[in-house]
């Protein structure tokens, strides 16, 4: 088939759908495709056979708003491919395979917004229908016309890139977790994924959860059918469950990431200034998260739960206190018995509003914004932070 002929089949009729993410994050380990020349393999012939059919499902998320060029997510070079096309206002997941008269025919299943998040992908093959089915999220749309396809497949079953159009497809961009290949048609129609790791059966042919260290340029098969994946390139995986160590106050990214942003988990992410180093130490109790970034493709963990202690931070302190809280214009403190050195006002990123160095009774709030900050008192023998919210 010619790039032209090629082409057309990528204007066919978009479908739109809507769908619900069903996954916030990987199960514990995921692989990270670079876009550029990472890329796993195994022997086709080991995992896809056409009679009577096949499953192919995995989890998978990109790293663009909008995918900004033609991606393979797999492929074998005699006849089948899992592509990410651009679309006009969405993006489409694409299957190609050739039939028996040396056709190339692709098939436009569903369109999809990249939206940075984890989705289910499982692609069927019917043989005694010569059909294809495409399912997002476990969201069935239509399913392929009719066509004559042999699936004695030969050479290398490609992950992460074409072996076929090269021409026309780059490398995948993105993230891949939990993939199986079975023998069998797993789904007939639409069905919710299970949030669980897949497992393993007499039909599984090969399975990759991707938990692992790449030893030896090998990722291991845990179907029980030793069809390891070949590594090339450098794709790399990433414990997600050990990406952030804690230790007393202080969270830290274990692996090393081209940026980081500290963000307040309890403020919906807020970013938190000036927090851009691989590790952090919290001022305040709180739940925070890092964002980080490998070339352009962003990643945030989970939230971590600090909680300060002694001098570092006191909230409860009972000869100092605040009122009224609310409050609208002024805020007062009574202290009976601390002498005061410094009070800031500080917002709920960490960053220090206003600073008063002496000796204060009446604060007045009136130029700031309605929201939540803390008074940071400090004396001569420790610190105590005050909660308080602005209407």
């Amino acid at each position: 088939m010619n790039k032209n002929t090629l082409l057309c089949f990528f204007a066919i009729t978009l479908f739109l759908i809507s769908f619900t993410d069903v996954k916030a994050q990987p199960f514990g380990g995921f692989i990270r495709y670079d876009g550029v020349d990472d890329e796993l393999s195994t022997w086709a012939s080991n995992v896809l056979q056409s009679n009577p059919g096949f499953t192919i499902e995995y989890w998978f998320r990109t790293c663009y708003d909008s995918i900004p060029n033609y991606q393979a997510i797999l492929g074998n070079s005699n006849n089948i491919e899992i592509n990410l096309v651009p679309g006009l206002s969405n993006d489409i997941h694409q299957l190609c395979a050739v039939s028996t008269n040396n056709t190339w025919t692709c098939h436009q299943d569903y369109q999809f917004p990249s939206d940075i998040e984890w989705h289910h992908v499982a692609v069927t093959y019917i043989h005694g229908w010569g059909q294809f089915d495409i399912y997002l999220d476990g969201i069935d749309q239509n399913i392929s016309s009719n066509g004559n396809f042999n699936f004695s497949t030969s050479g290398l079953l490609h992950l992460g890139r074409t072996s076929y159009q090269t021409w026309l497809f780059d490398h995948f961009n993105g993230y891949m977790d939990e993939l199986r290949i079975s023998d069998t048609i797993r789904y007939t129609g639409s069905f919710t994924p299970s949030l669980n790791e897949f497992i393993t059966d007499s039909h599984t042919k090969g399975l990759w959860h991707f938990n692992d260290s790449i030893t030896t340029d090998s990722i291991p098969d845990y179907s029980g059918n030793n069809n390891h994946l070949f590594a090339t390139g450098n794709p790399r995986i990433i414990s997600f469950d050990s990406l952030v160590t804690q230790t007393n106050n202080t969270l830290s990214v274990s692996n090393t990431f081209d940026s980081y942003q500290w963000v307040d988990c309890s403020n919906n992410n807020l970013p938190i200034t000036g927090e851009t180093n691989q590790s952090f130490t919290p001022t305040f109790t709180g739940n925070y998260a890092v964002e980080i970034y490998e070339g352009t493709c962003p990643l945030i963990t989970e939230c971590y739960s600090v909680i300060i202690t002694g001098s570092e931070e006191i909230t409860n302190k009972e000869s100092i206190s605040i009122y009224p809280n609310p409050a609208s214009n002024q805020l007062s403190i009574i202290n009976t018995q601390f002498l005061i050195k410094e009070v800031n006002i500080v917002d709920v990123t960490g960053k220090t509003i206003k600073t008063f160095r002496k000796k204060m009774s009446n604060i007045k709030l009136d130029d700031l914004s309605p929201g939540i900050y803390f008074l940071k008192i400090r004396t001569e023998e420790n610190t105590i932070i005050k909660k308080f919210i602005k209407e």
